[in-house]
C-alpha cells in the first residue's frame, strides 16, 4: 500500500491564472505491487533466482524460491501455484535513437539493473528495470528467455517462432561445415562441396536411414527438408528424444513449444552471415562458390553475405 498522502486544495482566487497541475501517476498495476514485495525478499547482490507463488496471484501465501534462472527449464508448476517470478541482473544502454521522452540511459553509458519479472497463470504480466531507488523501464516484454521460460512452466504458450526452420537448418549446415573442419576430419585440407553437402542435416539423416542422396541434389533436399520440418515438426521430434534432442537441455523434450523451442535453438547458433565468412577458409574455391548461390536461393541470408573463396 503507497503511504503517498494528498495534499488538501486551497481555496483559489478567481482573478488569477491557475497553475498547471502535475500529471497524476497511474496507480500501480497490482502484480507490480507484488513483484515489488517478492523482489524485497532478495538481497541486494543475490544471485539470480525465481520463485513459485503460491495462492492469489494478487496476495500470494507462499514464495518458494529456486536458485538460477535456468533451473525454469522443465519446471511444471503445480496447480498452487498462481505467478512466478523472477529476479535477475542485467545492463541498460543507450540504444541511439531519439525519442519526446528523456533518456533513461545518457549516450556511452551503461548501468547496472536489477531485472524483475512476474507472471500470472492468467497471463497478466508485470516487470520492470531497477537501477538503485530509479525505475527505468516499468513494461514487461512479451518475447525472451525468462518470459518464454515462465509461461512453459505455467503451461501457458509462447510467441509464435519468428524464423522459419529454413534458418535453422542453414546455421545447422554452416556449423557442422565449421566444426567438422575444426575436428580435422580431412587432414588440414580443405571440404569440398561433396564433403560440405554431407554435412547438411537433410543429408545426415538420409544417411542414417540408408538413403543415398547425390550433393547435386541438396538443395531440392534442403527445400524439402525446410517444409516437412515445420516447428510443430521439430518440436515433436525433440519429445521424442530423436537428434534434435542432443541440441537441447535436459528436460527440455516435449516441454518446449515451438515458439520456445524456435528461439532457444536460433539464439544458440551463430547468423548465418557470420557462418558464411567462419566458413570461407576452410572450403575450396569451387565449394565456397556453391554454398554462395544456395544460401541465396534459399532466402537464409542477407543480401550482403557473401564467401569470398
Amino acid at each position: 500500500m503507497d503511504n503517498h498522502r494528498t495534499a488538501r486544495p486551497s481555496p483559489r482566487n478567481p482573478h488569477t491564472t491557475p497553475r498547471p497541475q502535475a500529471r497524476r501517476s497511474a496507480p500501480a498495476n497490482p502484480l507490480t505491487v507484488v513483484a515489488q514485495s517478492v523482489e524485497s525478499l532478495r538481497a541486494e547482490g543475490a544471485p539470480p533466482a525465481w520463485a513459485e507463488l503460491i495462492g492469489p496471484e494478487a496476495n500470494p501465501t507462499q514464495v518458494r524460491w529456486h536458485e538460477g534462472l535456468d533451473t525454469l527449464m522443465g519446471f511444471a508448476a503445480p496447480g498452487d501455484c498462481h505467478a512466478i517470478a523472477a529476479v535477475g541482473y542485467g545492463w541498460a544502454r543507450h540504444l541511439g535513437t531519439v525519442t519526446a521522452d528523456r533518456d533513461i540511459v545518457a549516450a556511452e553509458e551503461r548501468r547496472r539493473c536489477r531485472v524483475v519479472y512476474l507472471l500470472a497463470r492468467t497471463g497478466d504480466t508485470a516487470a520492470y528495470l531497477r537501477a538503485g531507488h530509479e525505475i527505468l523501464i516499468d513494461e514487461a516484454p512479451t518475447v525472451g528467455r525468462i518470459p518464454d521460460l515462465a509461461r512453459r512452466a505455467l503451461g501457458l504458450p509462447t510467441p509464435p517462432p519468428e524464423d522459419t526452420t529454413a534458418e535453422l537448418l542453414a546455421r545447422l549446415w554452416l556449423s557442422n561445415i565449421a566444426a567438422d573442419a575444426v575436428d580435422g576430419n580431412h587432414n588440414g585440407g580443405r571440404l569440398t562441396w561433396a564433403d560440405a553437402a554431407r554435412l547438411h542435416p537433410a543429408l545426415q539423416v538420409a544417411a542414417q536411414a540408408g538413403i543415398a542422396v547425390d550433393a547435386d541434389e541438396l538443395v531440392a533436399a534442403m527445400r524439402l527438408a525446410a517444409d516437412s520440418w515445420t516447428w510443430s515438426r521439430l518440436a515433436q521430434q525433440a519429445a521424442q528424444d530423436a537428434w534434435l534432442a542432443d541440441l537441447l537441455p535436459a528436460g527440455a523434450g516435449g516441454w518446449m513449444d515451438e515458439g520456445i523451442l524456435s528461439r532457444w535453438l536460433l539464439d544458440a547458433l551463430p547468423t548465418t552471415d557470420s557462418l558464411l565468412q567462419r566458413i570461407a577458409p576452410i572450403v575450396t574455391p569451387s565449394a565456397a562458390l556453391r554454398i554462395r548461390p544456395i544460401v541465396a536461393q534459399l532466402g537464409y541470408s542477407t543480401a550482403q553475405a557473401t564467401i569470398t573463396p
